[in-house]
């Protein structure tokens, strides 16, 4: 029976604290960087077709291919190319996108000082009420950008920081071909490759371009509208006479061209989180569905059924990353494992019999209460890796001992449910799990030491490595990006 069991040779204790810092540091220049390609992409398809309408009605009409128009699209064509490339590559935390930032800060910032000063000497030489508001809503917008700023600097300053091995875990993309399907659905927002999504493929890619196109809107409107309200505020007065309808005139232009901006900006959000949230719905599917066309190894997420998708903490998002959530947030295990896992085979589980309609996540399969034993044993069998979320359960603890007795530890990752944070009742998990090993007792001592007194419900996750090691993800959230860097950390060491 010995050699039925894993073995554990040491320990390696995984500060996820840490790595949920890059994330949250990083995650506004990823989805601000991503989503720029995608609208320069249909413009380089429009203007492509519009060429193509021009040199065949010029050559009907016995004229020459316009010059100009090629090397336009040939133009575009460049900066569709040049824009994926650095997609991708801040998607891989890459330090070249993270540069680029640093040199448009370098030229942002003494423009911003500049005006600011510009702004100030107006309206010390001449009071006006039309200069005046000019200058309020500027000076909201100029802070506005600051902050927009800072946030950039930041995740740049990480990516500039961090090595391959802290990239393993904080990075959307790990060393993944640029021009593969993968890497091109992380641009637009698709957390799995597109080859994954089986119904609905088009019209799903389509509304995250469209989802990704709305983003670039919100995102040049906030940052190129900037130096135009800029320059229109410091030198809009000399447009103008001092009488009282041109005053009126520049008063009307102060505040119609912040508001317009603000509604565009929002306008465009919303449409792209809608688009998205639709389409993220769209790519749900059933078990037998799913099965029956990717016929990969399935990975298995096993949870108690009284807690079906397991509600995650939200991480603290600086303001630009939360207006990226608007209407799309899913603070669920089951969600992040889908589109964490999905890259390595379908997501399914059991689902609850009580459901009237599947949640999205990950794919059910609904069987009778009496027979959902032999379901999850076949499911175990043939998973290719398992999740579950310990909880005292007895369900869960009887899954708990046919993954022990049937030697599939080497392929699971344990998970404690998030009601566990600081919290000591996980000693009979642990216990249940520890008597199941082929362990010295010393071994079991020193890890049921860390686990219940040295790190006491700080212990988000834990799995055995190739090598024997087990690998103890630490956590003083909880959050939504400390469950993602434990996936990650899992799925990419293992796979």
């Amino acid at each position: 029976m010995a050699e039925r069991y894993a073995t554990i040779n040491r320990t390696i204790n995984v500060e996820l604290d840490y790595y949920e810092k890059i994330i949250k540091a990083t995650y506004s220049i990823v989805n601000a960087y991503r989503s720029f390609w995608v609208l320069s992409f249909l413009l380089f398809i429009t203007l492509s077709l519009v060429g193509m309408f021009i040199i065949f009605f010029n050559g009907k009409q016995g004229a020459t291919p316009t010059s100009n128009l090629v090397l336009n699209v040939l133009a575009l064509f460049l900066y569709v190319f040049t824009s994926y490339t650095l997609g991708v590559a801040v998607c891989r935390l890459s330090k070249v996108p993270a540069i680029i930032v640093v040199v448009y800060s370098i030229f942002a910032i003494p423009f911003l000082i500049t005006w600011l000063g510009g702004v100030l000497y107006a309206n010390l030489i001449k009071f006006d009420i039309a200069i005046l508001l000019f200058s309020l809503g500027g000076l909201i917008f100029a802070g506005f950008f600051f902050i927009l700023l800072y946030d950039f600097l930041r995740g740049a300053f990480w990516c500039l920081k961090i090595d391959d091995s802290q990239r393993l875990i904080a990075a959307e993309l790990y060393k993944t071909a640029y021009f593969s399907k993968i890497a091109l659905s992380r641009t637009i927002g698709l957390k799995f490759s597109i080859d994954n999504v089986k119904f609905n493929r088009l019209r799903v890619l389509m509304l995250f371009v469209f989802s990704s196109s709305m983003y670039t809107v919100f995102l040049a409107t906030l940052l190129f509208s900037m130096p135009v309200i800029g320059i229109s505020i410091v030198f809009g007065s000399s447009l103008f006479n001092t009488d009282q309808n041109d005053s009126l005139k520049l008063s009307m232009i102060a505040v119609i061209m912040p508001l317009s901006t603000v509604c565009i900006a929002v306008a465009s959000l919303l449409l792209g989180s809608k688009a998205r949230k639709v389409g993220r719905t769209q790519a749900l599917s059933s078990l037998s569905e799913l099965q029956h066309a990717d016929l990969r190894a399935p990975v298995t997420f096993l949870r108690p059924f009284s807690d079906d998708q397991v509600q995650l903490a939200q991480p603290r998002l600086s303001i630009l990353g939360k207006m990226f959530e608007v209407g799309t947030r899913e603070n669920k295990l089951d969600v992040l494992l889908v589109e964490e896992g999905t890259n390595y085979g379908p997501v399914v589980g059991l689902g609850n019999p009580r459901d009237q309609t599947p949640p999205y996540g990950a794919a059910r399969g609904y069987f009778e209460s009496e027979d959902w034993r032999s379901g999850a044993s076949s499911i175990m069998s043939s998973s290719k890796a398992i999740i579950i979320c310990l909880d005292n359960t007895d369900g869960v603890m009887w899954e708990l001992d046919y993954i022990t007795e049937e030697n599939l530890l080497s392929k699971t990752l344990f998970l404690m449910h998030p009601r566990h944070h600081g919290s000591a009742d996980i000693e009979p998990i642990i216990e249940a799990v520890l008597k199941k090993l082929l362990l010295s007792q010393e071994m079991k001592e020193k890890i049921f030491n860390l686990f219940c007194k040295e790190c006491k419900g700080s212990i988000l996750g834990f799995f055995i490595d190739d090598g024997g090691v087990l690998q103890v993800g630490l956590s003083s959230t909880f959050s939504r990006f400390a469950f993602l860097s434990m996936l990650r950390l899992f799925f990419r060491k293992k796979f």
